[in-house]
């Protein structure tokens, strides 16, 4: 019987501490890892885009692949445009051919997003490396930072955004979060 996991599970699920960053990581590690060994396909994004009269063009976007190590197959579909991504993810078993999963996919492709950053840190940044740079600060940076912070310890975030209005918001948010190093909100990109 499939698993059906609504936006309120997967965020009930980080709440209690089932799932958490250090999950996206190894999940991501072994994605990059089937596709090195030819285990892992993927569809290149498609999208539909939508006119509207009176607002923004909306969007719907489809992609797909497989992962062969795992044994699941699936697609994600998700529109933008309308306010908040509505992104949803459907898996089915490579063995079986049946429907395994269906989950809202918007914070787990939030924390898949932290999780690739933290696995290309895992492997290329210097094994001292202690301060993290992050350049702006919407949903994608809290991921991005507790993924770093996930695989380095962290002396130090210092986080800038175009918008100063949103640089303490989210360093302040980093302090509580990630209490083990400083969060500094620094005025440009290129401070130190």
């Amino acid at each position: 019987m499939p698993i059906y996991l609504s936006a309120t599970d997967i965020a009930r699920m980080h709440q209690s501490g089932l799932v958490g960053i250090a999950d996206y990581i190894d999940a991501v590690e072994g994605a990059y890892r089937d596709q090195g060994l030819a285990q892992f396909q993927i569809l290149p994004r498609q999208n539909f885009y939508v006119e509207r009269r009176d607002s923004k063009p909306g969007s719907l976007k489809i992609g797909g692949g497989l992962l062969g190590g795992v044994g699941v197959m699936g697609s994600s579909m998700y529109a933008t445009g309308y306010g908040e991504m509505n992104l949803w993810a459907i898996a089915f078993s490579t063995k079986t051919g049946e429907v395994e999963g269906i989950v809202h996919g918007h914070l787990v492709g939030r924390m898949k997003t932290g999780a690739t950053a933290a696995v290309a840190a895992r492997h290329m940044a210097r094994p001292d490396a202690r301060v993290a740079a992050i350049i702006g600060t919407g949903d994608q940076a809290e991921t991005q930072l507790m993924g770093l912070a996930a695989v380095r310890p962290l002396s130090e975030a210092r986080v800038y955004s175009r918008n100063a209005d949103n640089r303490a918001p989210f360093e302040a948010w980093a302090t509580k979060t990630l209490p083990q190093g400083r969060t500094r909100a620094v005025a440009s990109a290129r401070d130190r």
